[in-house]
């Protein structure tokens, strides 16, 4: 049995996305006087709404999708969500100074911030969902 849903599994990858990404905009600032430094990019929201199109897909047992009555049938060693991680990248932008370097300090800062709201607004979600579980837990 499983506390979770579909849409919770979801919401806690999305936040693994934007800790990676948070990390990557970090490594990005630290090397803002490395020259020739690339840039790393965390571009995750596509793949992982992919992950979440084949996770509503019903299974069958045999690997196939929806049986012929149309019921769903699921297998959490086929989840793709279950085995989904962000992936980082490194930019395809060209040099942002004359030294190669690609960080542009203000827009890492811009992007730090953006990715820490939508990381703030995830976790919110999250605790709210645990706060109803643990009032539903109690009034028994």
């Amino acid at each position: 049995m499983h506390l979770t849903s579909l849409s919770m599994t979801a919401v806690e990858r999305s936040l693994d996305g934007l800790a990676a990404r948070q990390a990557a905009i970090a490594h990005n600032i630290a090397n803002i006087a490395t020259p020739g430094y690339v840039k790393r990019e965390v571009p995750f929201e596509e793949t992982l709404l992919q992950a979440l199109d084949e996770a509503h897909r019903p299974i069958s047992s045999s690997g196939g999708f929806t049986p012929e009555d149309g019921a769903p049938v699921t297998s959490l060693h086929n989840d793709p969500l279950i085995s989904w991680r962000p992936v980082t990248t490194t930019s395809s932008e060209g040099p942002q100074r004359l030294d190669g370097n690609q960080v542009a300090v203000e827009k890492e800062i811009s992007a730090m911030a953006s990715n820490a709201i939508k990381f703030n607004a995830l976790s919110a979600v999250i605790a709210k969902d645990f706060q109803l579980l643990r009032t539903i837990a109690q009034a028994r």
